[in-house]
């Protein structure tokens, strides 16, 4: 396929339409400036063209081209293509359905949080609520789409049936259009298709598709994403004021941003060669995107996030959590008025060293709770061992067990975006944050998308991988350097690992015990040779005391070694805590020198 010579990208979000243009340069594109406006899908204006077209006025501008003309996009003038990706309305809003908690329920959930969704509820025959207590839940709730599963094939009928009525006795309507017919994915039970069909077909949007658990043993959850991701496109953001006109514009069909990520995070894996986690930590929420052993999953902490979310973090994390990663001699009570007063007025910046030291420890809790989430929600579903069933016979017969897959010392790239990371005063605090929030086991690159391009060039993607990679790396992609991190039995200040680093004709013998970090600074291109034999029972990525020798890219960082152990060892003390964090802060600090 040719490829336009000039586009114009955007990505119309909850609260933000941003605009790209981009040129084609060689086998990729060039960033030819960003810009961003309010999205205008909701009151007074109700109409998303004016935030389209107002980001691509502001673009303009900043590039010397005139974007629009009389209220329309100027495609085919000053750029040959026009694409577009859309989560406008607040995000894709999914309330769910199963029969147990912890098998069909649980599993919907998995598949809403993969397919970008918010979730607003999850509904259970066991959920501990009453028929009409459930009807009192959800009978306020304005979501985007209902996703039904229950019962594996062959399985109970009558429950599914059941719970479906409960939903029909809500009578929920769709969030923008009150007269229209709310979208319904189904994925349970197949001999309980012809009945959903009875029941909803005339009342709703639905669609089925094949069982997200067609035993207890296994789960199938690709088909329900795209159905989530088909439906949200043609009933959701079709129904968004103003969207008939911006598809009008559009040369490719506008899809839902979660899709456009996801493709781009599986193109950005597969030029890695290795398993990748992406975090985008704003204001309200972190998402978290991993493509792990050809798996993709995406979750979306609603309630983790630097400004409207930060007092949750707070909250969940405990003010000890906090507290552990400062330096300064703040109290635990100023600290909190200063997390407050980011609730309070999400757009005030650190004012002071001290701010910014309470904000990136926020961050590091937010990554760290968003991270766990993500993890625990990651999960396979397979047949339970002998001895698993035999210990589950006490309390009751389980033939099924989930086991979180992703395994840190396997994760090749780790990249954030979002300000806190993006926009740090200095890459080696965006690093810092990320080491301490992510804890990364064994060798692992770290990186960031400074202005998160990551949708924009999903819609690239669909026309050539390659080019969206190029891009990708070229434009946006900024390598912070490696990290080295020990695991296993470590002690503080008892030893840990010798590590021999060679650049060039250089060599740099270090001695590491328990509680250490040490940062080796390097540049973009220059490339480290690192042998690293461990102690008996520390692990560098290879198995307990197994020497590992291997090349490492450096980056605006260095080469990170950390052998804090996993979790990070905290000294009992708090003078001692505070000299510890101090050493930390300083090996990134003087590496920057």
């Amino acid at each position: 396929m040719k490829l336009p010579a000039t586009i114009l990208v955007t990505d119309i979000g909850s609260t933000t339409t941003k605009a790209l243009l981009l040129r084609l340069d060689g086998d990729c594109y060039s960033l030819m400036g960003s810009a961003q406006a309010p999205t205008t899908v909701e009151a007074p204006t109700e109409n998303v063209t004016e935030g389209v077209l107002e980001a691509a006025r502001r673009l303009g501008e900043q590039v010397g081209k005139k974007l629009v003309d009389n209220g329309k996009l100027s495609t085919g003038k000053e750029f040959d293509a026009f694409y577009s990706t859309s989560s406008a309305g607040g995000g894709l809003q999914i309330l769910v359905s199963g029969l147990a908690q912890s098998v069909t329920a649980k599993s919907a959930y998995r598949a809403a949080c993969a397919a970008g969704g918010v979730i607003l509820d999850v509904l259970a025959v066991d959920d501990g609520r009453m028929p009409h207590e459930k009807v009192e839940a959800i009978e306020d709730l304005r979501p985007d789409m209902i996703l039904i599963a229950g019962g594996i094939d062959g399985g109970d009928v009558v429950n599914v049936v059941r719970m479906t009525a409960v939903l029909m006795e809500a009578k929920l309507k769709p969030k923008y259009l009150s007269e229209g017919k709310m979208p319904i994915v189904f994925a349970g039970n197949i001999d309980v298709r012809r009945s959903m069909e009875v029941l909803l077909g005339g009342k709703s949007e639905l669609m089925c598709v094949d069982n997200l658990r067609p035993e207890m043993d296994r789960e199938n959850l690709g088909p329900t994403r795209r159905a989530i991701h088909e439906l949200f496109t043609k009933y959701v953001m079709a129904r968004a004021p103003g969207y008939p006109a911006v598809v009008e514009w559009t040369s490719l069909p506008i899809e839902p941003t979660p899709a456009a990520v996801e493709r781009m995070i599986e193109v950005v894996s597969a030029h890695k060669g290795g398993n990748t986690i992406m975090v985008d930590i704003g204001g309200a929420t972190t998402d978290v995107f991993s493509y792990y052993g050809r798996t993709y999953s995406r979750t979306v902490s609603a309630n983790l996030g630097m400004s409207y979310s930060a007092s949750h973090v707070l909250l969940e994390a405990g003010a000890r959590n906090i507290m552990r990663w400062l330096t300064s001699d703040v109290s635990e009570r100023e600290a909190r008025n200063m997390i407050a007063n980011k609730a309070v007025y999400p757009t005030r910046l650190p004012e002071n060293d001290v701010e910014l030291e309470v904000e990136q420890a926020v961050a590091r809790e937010a990554l760290r709770l968003a991270l766990k989430m993500h993890r625990e929600l990651s999960v396979r579903v397979h047949p339970a061992s002998l001895m698993s069933k035999m210990k589950d016979l006490y309390f009751h017969e389980r033939e099924f067990a989930e086991d979180e897959y992703i395994e840190m010392d396997k994760v090749l790239l780790l990249f954030g975006s979002g300000g806190v990371l993006s926009h740090a005063p200095e890459r080696w605090q965006a690093a810092q944050m990320m080491v301490d929030g992510f804890e990364p086991e064994g060798v692992t690159e770290l990186a960031l998308d400074s202005i998160f391009m990551t949708p924009h060039l999903g819609t690239v993607a669909r026309l050539s991988e390659d080019a969206a990679a190029r891009t990708f790396y070229r434009q946006c992609y900024v390598p912070l350097g490696t990290c080295i991190a020990f695991s296993g039995k470590i002690q503080l200040d008892r030893p840990v690992a010798e590590v021999v680093v060679r650049r060039g004709d250089k060599k740099t013998v270090l001695a590491f015990k328990g509680g250490d970090m040490e940062v080796v600074p390097g540049g973009h291109n220059e490339i480290f040779e690192v042998e690293i034999i461990p102690a008996r029972k520390i692990d560098a990525g290879a198995g307990p005391g197994m020497p590992v020798k291997l090349q490492c890219s450096g980056g605006e960082v260095g080469i990170i070694i950390d052998a804090r152990g996993r979790p990070i060892i905290f000294a009992g003390d708090e003078n001692e805590r505070r000299e510890d964090v101090t050493a930390w802060r300083s090996a990134f600090l003087e590496a920057a020198r």
